[in-house]
C-alpha cells in the first residue's frame, strides 16, 4: 500500500463540529498541517490570509449560507493552485462532480480520507 502521509497543508471546511475534529485528527496523525473553517466564508478567510499556503481544501458541498460548490468556484478564483476535493453524504450532490475537483462520499474511513488527499496532492 502507498504511504499515505505527508505534509501538506489541508484546509477542512465543514460546518459539523465532530467531523472537522475526527478529519483534523486523522490528517494530523499522518503528518499534515491542518486548518479548519466551519463555513464557506471563514474558509475565504483562511485562504485570503498572507501567512499561510494552503496545499488541498477539502469541503463540504452541503452547508448553509455559502455552500460547497459556490466556495469551490471562488477558490478556483482567488487561489487556482489549491487542489479541491468535495466530500457530502448525498448520492446527487456527489455525482455532479465540478470540474477539477475530487470527490469524498460521506461516511468514509480514515483510509478513503488519506488516500484521497494523497491522490489530490499527486495526481491534481
Amino acid at each position: 500500500m502507498a504511504d499515505l502521509h505527508g505534509t501538506e497543508t489541508v484546509l477542512v471546511v465543514d460546518d459539523e463540529d465532530m467531523l472537522l475534529t475526527m478529519t483534523e485528527t486523522i490528517l494530523t496523525d499522518y503528518g499534515y498541517k491542518v486548518l479548519t473553517a466551519s463555513s464557506g466564508q471563514r474558509a475565504l478567510a483562511v485562504l485570503s490570509r498572507g501567512d499561510v499556503k494552503v496545499d488541498v481544501v477539502l469541503t463540504d458541498l452541503v452547508m448553509p449560507g455559502m455552500g460547497g460548490r459556490e466556495l469551490v468556484d471562488r477558490i478556483k478564483q482567488l487561489a487556482p493552485h489549491v487542489k479541491l476535493i468535495c466530500m457530502s453524504g448525498y448520492i446527487a450532490a456527489i455525482s455532479e462532480k465540478q470540474a477539477g475537483t475530487l470527490s469524498l462520499r460521506k461516511p468514509f474511513t480514515s483510509a478513503d480520507l488519506l488516500a484521497k488527499v494523497k491522490q489530490a496532492i499527486i495526481d491534481g
